[in-house]
């Protein structure tokens, strides 16, 4: 059987490669600087899943919306660097849930930059305000909070796993 493929989606490229090339190597992993996108194969209790991820060129990003319904499912990796970046984040994804030809499960992914108090999904999304979405559309979207660093890995395979 061939794996599945989902295609990671967002704003910070640079989170993707590294959320990626993490969950590929099972520890935290510095990605290198790629420009155009990669594929990574993924396990998740025995199933594969090839994953595509977006390089660092930003036109490439507008572009990558014309091919989301070529996936069995879109992780979409939300931008929470600043509150603008939160913001349109969430407009790309109510434009992707939004979008008749794309009716693929969708994960959001949101960092939290210090997993210590572990807030719930549900914090986490009244946060970036997403709540309305994920209710409205709960059996095809769902939201993982995951925590990324070199010491600590929290919550990504969950949400992989949901996907």
């Amino acid at each position: 059987m061939s794996p599945h493929k989902v295609i990671f989606h967002g704003l910070d490229s640079d989170e993707m490669l590294t959320l990626g090339r993490t969950i590929e190597h099972g520890r935290y992993t510095q990605p290198e600087d790629t420009p155009v996108p990669i594929k990574v194969r993924l396990n998740f209790n025995g199933v594969g899943v090839d994953a595509i991820i977006p390089g660092g060129c930003f036109s490439f990003h507008y572009d990558l919306r014309l091919i989301l319904r070529n996936f069995q499912g879109i992780v979409y990796v939300v931008d929470t660097t600043s509150n603008d970046s939160i913001c349109r984040s969430k407009e790309e994804i109510e434009d992707i849930v939004n979008d008749n030809e794309i009716s693929q499960p969708i994960l959001i992914l949101v960092s939290l930059l210090d997993a210590s108090g572990n807030p719930s999904e549900e914090d986490v999304a009244g946060e970036c305000d997403l709540s309305e979405i994920i209710a409205e559309n709960n059996e095809r979207v769902a939201l993982f909070s995951y925590s990324l660093s070199n010491t600590k890995l929290n919550g990504f395979m969950e949400g992989q796993q949901e996907l």
